[in-house]
C-alpha cells in the first residue's frame, strides 16, 4: 500500500551484510512485483537498467549493471593471487544444489545481477569466496580459520536462500 516513492533504509551493527542483505531482498521483491515472471525477465529488466533507474537517489548517477552477456554468470571466477581462478561454481554443493532447484540457474542469473547492482557496501558472493580464501591458507592462526569458517557459512547460506 505504500507510495512507489517510499524509500526503505536497511542497516544493522556494521552496515554492511544484513544491510546489503536487505537491499537485495528489497530489489528482488520490487522486481518480483513489477515484472513478474518469468526469472529471465528480471535478468533482462536488470541489464537494461530498470533498478538503477528505480533507486537512483535524487537524480544522482549511480553505477551501472555490467550489461556484458553472461550466459553462466553465477560461476563467475576472480582471479587468485597464484594466477588460478576461483569463483562460487567451484563451491560443489552450491553449484549441484543450484542445478537441483526449479530455474535455478536462472535464478542466481537474476540475483548476482541485483548482487552487483546492491554491492555498494558488500558484494555477497565476493565474501563467500573471501572468507573461503582465508580459511584455505595453509599457515593462519585456528581461531582466525575458525572465524573464516563461521562467517563465509554464514555468508554462504545467505546466499542460497536469497537464490
Amino acid at each position: 500500500s505504500a507510495s512507489k516513492d517510499t524509500a526503505f533504509v536497511f542497516s544493522s551493527q556494521r552496515g554492511r551484510g544484513r544491510t546489503t542483505t536487505g537491499t537485495v531482498i528489497a530489489c528482488l521483491v520490487n522486481l518480483r512485483i513489477n515484472y513478474g515472471r518469468p526469472i529471465k525477465v528480471l535478468y533482462d529488466a536488470l541489464n537494461h537498467d530498470v533498478v538503477a533507474e528505480y533507486y537512483s537517489s535524487g537524480g544522482e548517477e549511480t553505477a551501472s549493471i555490467n550489461t556484458e552477456t553472461r550466459p553462466h554468470s553465477s560461476g563467475r571466477r576472480t582471479e587468485t593471487g597464484h594466477g588460478s581462478a576461483v569463483g562460487m561454481d567451484d563451491i560443489l554443493l552450491l553449484w549441484e544444489n543450484t542445478r537441483l532447484l526449479d530455474n535455478g540457474v536462472e535464478y542466481r542469473e537474476a540475483l548476482d545481477a541485483v548482487i552487483d547492482r546492491c554491492s555498494e557496501l558488500q558484494n555477497i558472493r565476493e565474501a563467500v569466496l573471501r572468507y573461503r580464501n582465508v580459511f584455505n591458507k595453509q599457515h593462519v592462526e585456528p581461531r582466525v580459520r575458525s572465524a573464516a569458517l563461521k562467517r563465509g557459512a554464514e555468508y554462504l547460506e545467505r546466499y542460497f536462500r536469497l537464490i
